[in-house]
């Protein structure tokens, strides 16, 4: 498993990327913004990251690790609620985003985004969540 511990064991945010450079660049913006996050570049390694680390207030994951099949995995209900956020791509199928919520996201978010725009939106869902 491979799993940047970019903050503390507070980090409200667990990035999921398929890769691991990619995921920590996002995880330290959130948290250069004041949003506590982590990386984990492996959809099953998030898995573990978030049954080990269980207050994370959202889950964002790149739809570029087969972000259904992943989705399923995070939003498993055995699990607390957590919302899942997904990080669309240049382009992904039109189906895409319905796919993604029918497998359990919260929301999903174009890409390219701003910077601003992004790190509000994941506040914004991490602030619901408390």
């Amino acid at each position: 498993m491979t799993d940047q511990d970019n903050t503390s064991a507070d980090a409200r945010v667990l990035v999921v990327g398929a890769d691991a450079d990619a995921a920590g660049f996002f995880a330290d913006m959130l948290t250069r913004a004041g949003v506590p996050a982590r990386a984990s570049d492996v959809a099953r390694a998030a898995t573990e990251v978030v049954n080990a680390y269980p207050g994370y207030a959202v889950v964002a994951i790149d739809h570029a690790l087969e972000a259904v099949r992943s989705i399923r995995a995070l939003a498993d209900p055995r699990r607390a609620a957590i919302p899942i956020v997904v990080l669309g791509a240049d382009g992904a199928p039109a189906s895409a985003a319905a796919d993604a919520r029918t497998a359990g996201a919260t929301a999903w978010i174009d890409r390219p985004v701003s910077e601003a725009d992004l790190v509000a939106g994941i506040r914004h869902m991490v602030e619901a969540a408390d």
